[in-house]
This record gives structure tokens, C-alpha cells and sequence, in this order.
């Protein structure tokens, strides 16, 4: 119990982290993916509190969705950083592992 509470509270300040990322960013290039990264982690905030199959299915796909536009960005914007994404996706990889734990 202790540990679906706390990877849904890390998802949840993970999605915060990438709507204000997005909504920062939302007069860039990338505007659609931005928009995109905005509505996923507003679904991923509900999923939070709905049952946990619910939470887990959506987790998972809303961070895959979350690494592919950040890679999206990050070409669009001619910015693209291989160490970051490189992070990124080490870091999505253990947010999903810990999902398939709850």
C-alpha cells in the first residue's frame, strides 16, 4: 500500500514537472507535442486517483508518450541532447518498472 502511494505521488509530481515544462514551451515549434504532453499528464493526474489497473495501463502509455515527445521536441526545436534523452529514458524505464510493482 505504502509503495502505490508512492510511485503514484512521483508520477504524479513527474506529470505536474512536464505540463509546466509544456506549457512553458507551448509557443515553440513543437507545439503539438506540447499540447500532447499537456493533455497526457492531465490524464495521468486522473489515473491517479482511479483503481490501480487503471493507473497502471495509463502510466505506462503516458510515459512512453512522454519520451517520444520529448525526442519529438528536441528535433523540432533543433535542440536535441543524446545525454538528456539518454537520462530520460533511464528514468522512465525505472517510473515504469516501479508501476508494474504497485
Amino acid at each position: 500500500m505504502f509503495l502505490t502511494i508512492l510511485v503514484k505521488v512521483i508520477i504524479c509530481l513527474y506529470a505536474f514537472l512536464m505540463a509546466f515544462a509544456s506549457i512553458k514551451e507551448i509557443n515553440s515549434s513543437a507545439r503539438i507535442p506540447n499540447l500532447l504532453n499537456i493533455i497526457c499528464a492531465i490524464i495521468l493526474l486522473i489515473a491517479c486517483f482511479q483503481t490501480i489497473d487503471w493507473f497502471k495501463n495509463t502510466a505506462v502509455i503516458v510515459l512512453v508518450v512522454f519520451q517520444l515527445t520529448a525526442i519529438t521536441n528536441g528535433l523540432k526545436n533543433k535542440s536535441f541532447h543524446f545525454q538528456h534523452h539518454i537520462f530520460r529514458l533511464i528514468l522512465t524505464a525505472i517510473l515504469i518498472f516501479f508501476v508494474f510493482l504497485t
